[in-house]
């Protein structure tokens, strides 16, 4: 899973590429950094955006040295088991949704023609009581629970959605085709079999480059360790798919209330030697799809990475930007000369309303690329 950036209506970004280079030395993290624009969402704590606002967004993302972008299509699972499958969810008030193909097809170009290397990802979200995101009594469920009823009907269900993205990415140029990310009920060894004819399929429609993201699970400071890792359930066959792997990791880095810069790297070299293992055994290429932390003190302690993005648990947190400039800057360091990595991924920089304004991540300067570069709404 590639990192995110997702929307919001003013914003202003002051920046050039040279703050990247300045930042990060001689380092090549400019070249592998990407962003993730989510789906479209209709939650009382998001903002929907508008085609325009995107475009003027990977302007501003293009001039600040980003060359990775990741557009996503969501397809809704009414429940953990169910084998329905929505662009919108509840489809009579949508609270989730998607972009159009007419959309994705202007952001796609757009990215493109500033360079950027295009990889749209393709999720599945299970909706139903107890989640997140609350809207009209209905949560987001974590994917990695999502478990259909009948595997056979469901990948069969899901080939026919995914061969229209498939086309899609086909005609529009896109580099790179997501096709999963922490299905960890999914891709265990029985299931071998459906994954590689869904592969294969996507194939006949689709030349480009093909990746799953695995779920990294809760890593273990001590042990430096992802003790429940995805990747350690899953066969080489089902490995050999795919021509990029990738993980999505949320760790538990540090108790302090501001991470100082050389502690998390060298809290961070044990996972980058977790993920070079990866690309030996598998002789893939790696993406961190997936990381982030919030701007408020004690950005990675246990009780973030273990919140699931609890939104009221982060407002009552003290805002700081130091922590979290500090881990992007020191994963974008430690990538320098990592031929096997090409690509770490921000997630999740919400919009933020009124009564949510300490859930961010991205938006608000200082950004994680450091004091230079910031990266904020412009103020209504």
């Amino acid at each position: 899973m590639f990192a995110v950036l997702i929307l919001f209506s003013f914003f202003a970004m002051s920046c050039t590429k040279n703050n990247i280079t300045d930042i990060n030395q001689d380092t090549n993290a400019q070249k592998i950094l990407g962003i993730n624009f989510d789906r479209k969402y209709f939650d009382p704590f998001y903002q929907n955006e508008s085609l325009p606002n995107i475009l003027a967004r990977i302007d501003s993302l293009a001039n600040c040295g980003v060359e990775q972008v990741t557009f996503y299509k969501v397809y809704y699972a009414d429940g953990i088991s169910s084998l329905n499958l929505y662009e919108e969810f509840p489809t009579e008030n949508p609270g989730w949704s998607n972009y159009s193909y007419t959309e994705l097809a202007q952001m796609v170009v757009y990215a493109k023609n500033h360079g950027m290397t295009v990889q749209y990802a393709v999720e599945i979200c299970p909706i139903g009581r107890g989640g997140s995101g609350w809207h009209n009594g209905y949560g987001e469920i974590w994917r990695g629970y999502y478990n259909p009823s009948n595997t056979g009907y469901f990948f069969n269900n899901f080939w026919n959605k995914v061969k229209i993205d498939a086309q899609f990415c086909e005609i529009q140029g896109v580099d790179i085709i997501n096709i999963g990310q922490e299905n960890v009920l999914l891709t265990t060894s029985d299931k071998d079999t459906y994954w590689h004819t869904l592969v294969d399929s996507i194939r006949t429609k689709y030349s480009g480059l093909i990746s799953y993201y695995f779920n990294g699970g809760l890593y273990n400071r001590v042990s430096h360790q992802f003790p429940n890792c995805e990747f350690d359930q899953v066969s080489s066959s089902f490995c050999s798919n795919f021509d990029i792997l990738g993980i999505t990791m949320y760790p538990n880095l540090s108790d302090e209330a501001v991470p100082s810069l050389d502690s998390l790297k060298n809290e961070l070299v044990p996972i980058f030697n977790y993920l070079e293992q990866i690309h030996n055994q598998t002789g893939k290429s790696i993406i961190i799809g997936e990381t982030s932390c919030p701007s408020v003190k004690y950005p990675l302690t246990q009780d973030y990475v273990s919140w699931a993005w609890n939104a009221n648990m982060l407002m009552s947190k003290i805002t700081n930007y130091q922590g979290q400039a500090n881990y992007a800057k020191a994963l974008m360091e430690l990538s320098a000369n990592k031929d096997w990595l090409i690509g770490i991924f921000w997630h999740n920089s919400y919009y933020n309303s009124e009564n949510a304004n300490n859930v961010i991540l991205l938006e608000k300067g200082p950004s994680p690329f450091g004091p230079d570069l910031v990266i904020k709404p412009m103020l209504k």
